[in-house]
């Protein structure tokens, strides 16, 4: 039998782990895993890309500290980049490679041949605008920038005094919410999408 969750608090979390919902870690569920067939390089190798979109639960999540691992809290929650606590949330990640790349390859795709233009102008509008989603450095305040250019430090503080709520750039992943619609359509899009025969 159960114990309340309350009666969890103050314990050492190796001792009880096996008695807590999915073992006293977030849950993580696949709701969408497609690869396709996109089209050819130029060597003729065939492109694809990958896409997975995850419900991630951290309601199950438990937290604990100190050199006894002792609990202090059941289930988590994280911050919206709209300054919201959430515990549920919705996950996406779109990839692509061939036999010689293999990533963020929006450069690479207009060199392809055989490919559905109009599908993958689309789907790459997606997937700049939200693959990994809950990796956000920035709130809706503040704008993102690449870290690799220019004096992090420097536009970091200028960023942060955009926000009237304190949060500090990049101080933490923030969640950017997955609308429904959204991972509709991209279901559908790589539910549908068929290559182009080559002229």
């Amino acid at each position: 039998m159960n114990k309340t969750n309350i009666n969890y608090i103050g314990q050492e979390f190796n001792k009880v782990k096996e008695e807590l919902q999915n073992k006293g870690m977030r849950t993580k569920k696949t709701i969408f895993d497609k690869k396709i067939k996109i089209g050819y390089d130029e060597e003729k190798n065939l492109v694809y890309l990958e896409c997975e979109i995850n419900e991630i639960d951290l309601s199950t999540e438990t937290i604990f500290k100190g050199d006894d691992n002792k609990i202090i809290s059941l289930g988590n929650t994280k911050e919206t980049i709209d300054h919201k606590e959430i515990s549920k949330y919705y996950t996406l990640s779109i990839s692509g490679y061939s036999k010689n790349f293999g990533g963020q390859i929006y450069d690479e795709l207009k060199n392809l041949n055989g490919i559905n233009k109009s599908y993958i102008e689309t789907i790459t509008k997606v997937w700049k605008e939200w693959h990994l989603n809950d990796m956000q450095p920035n709130c809706i305040h503040q704008k993102a920038f690449n870290c690799n250019k220019g004096d992090f430090t420097k536009q970091a503080e200028i960023e942060t005094k955009k926000c009237p709520k304190g949060y500090k750039y990049g101080s933490k992943w923030l969640i950017k919410e997955l609308p429904t619609e959204v991972i509709k359509q991209i279901q559908y899009l790589f539910t549908t999408y068929k290559m182009e025969d080559l002229k």
